[in-house]
This record gives structure tokens, sequence and C-alpha cells, in this order.
């Protein structure tokens, strides 16, 4: 025989919808903010890698080509401890050389009338290095250096083309070889490389709510 049965609910007894979403509001903002930083680091080790291993240069430290770009992630850790719902990651080459390295081209000199690049003996002499920092102090001439170190100099012309040496001990090095310009080959797609790393963004977000 069949009875009577209610089903129902009682909604008072329900969380404010309002109370409850301004409960979820701090797990968000957290889960957003470190999720975008997430992306912003793999963003920033897959572009830096990308141009290490396309870009055999030698040297170290902050000289290093690929260490000019740089990923900020927004809201700086750095400045505040406060997470955000609308984070934000710019990710950029910081010297106005590095764009050579995504769209190539050719690098002509600024001032002189030659390139200089360094060859072997320079190489193994330490006379290939960057100087850190920035502005006079980075750019030491590495010909300048040579002239001192070996008591002069000479600009050698072959059918390679023209050549700065040296005298060490009666031997002659070939430190460098002078060019009137360079074409530099595209090394890295910093849209690419930005894009596919906001497709774990999702990932990076469920992983700290």
């Amino acid at each position: 025989m069949a009875t009577n049965s209610y089903f129902g609910f009682e909604f008072t007894r329900l969380m404010d919808p309002e109370e409850f979403f301004e409960e979820l509001q701090d797990p968000l903002k957290h889960a957003a903010t470190e999720g975008m930083r997430d992306v912003a680091d793999t963003a920033k080790r897959r572009l830096r890698a990308s141009i290490a291993r396309n870009f055999d240069n030698h040297l170290t430290g902050l000289a290093k080509f690929e260490n000019a770009y740089n990923v900020w992630a927004y809201p700086d850790r750095k400045k505040t401890s406060k997470d955000s719902l609308r984070p934000g990651v710019t990710v950029q080459g910081n010297p106005t050389w590095a764009e050579i390295f995504e769209e190539g081209g050719t690098i002509t000199p600024a001032k002189s009338s030659f390139l200089v690049i360094p060859m072997r003996d320079a190489e193994e002499r330490g006379l290939a290095s960057v100087g850190q920092g920035r502005g006079h102090a980075r750019r030491v001439s590495m010909t300048k250096e040579a002239r001192a170190r070996f008591g002069g100099t000479e600009v050698v012309k072959t059918d390679k083309g023209l050549f700065v040496t040296a005298k060490e001990a009666g031997k002659t090095l070939w430190l460098f070889q002078l060019v009137r310009s360079v074409h530099e080959r595209k090394r890295t797609r910093l849209v690419d490389i930005a894009e596919q790393a906001m497709d774990l963004l999702p990932a990076k977000f469920a992983k700290h709510l």
C-alpha cells in the first residue's frame, strides 16, 4: 500500500550564496597566484634552455646570453605577500639585442668598422669574455687587452678575410677575425614557449587549490 512521502530541501539551512563565495575568495586567489607563478617559472626555464641549447657562447654568469631573457610574475613576491584573482606574467628579452635570437637578422657594428670575432687562440687565453654589469665595464675591448698583453698586435689579410694576430714566444697567435657583419639565425620562439607554459595553468591552479 502506498503511503504519502515528503521530499524537499530546507533552503534556510544552506549557506548564504554570498557568504559561500566570499569564503572561496582567498583559496581561489592563492591558487591563481601560485599557479601563474609556476607557469612563469616554467616559461623562464624553457626559454633560457632553448637559447643555451642553440647558442654555445662559452660565457658565464650574467654575461650568458640566455640570462638576457626574464620573466616577471604579478603580484611580485618581493614586494607583497598578497594574492590576486588577476595574476599576470611578463616574458621578455631584457637587453635590446635579445630580440635578434627570436627574429634573426644581420648584426653590424654600432661604432667601429668591423665586428671582432674571437678565435680559439683568444678563447684559450681568456680574451673572449664579456665584462659583468652594464655600460663601459661590460664592453671591455678585447683587442685593446690583447695589445697590452702581447705588446702589440697586427692585422693580417688572407684569402679567408682579415685577422688580428699577435706573437707569443715566437709563435703567431690568430686571435680575432674582423668582419663587416654576421647573420644570426632564429634560435627561439618566445610566443610559442609562453603559450606552451600557459597550457599548464589549469593543472597548476588545481595543484594549489
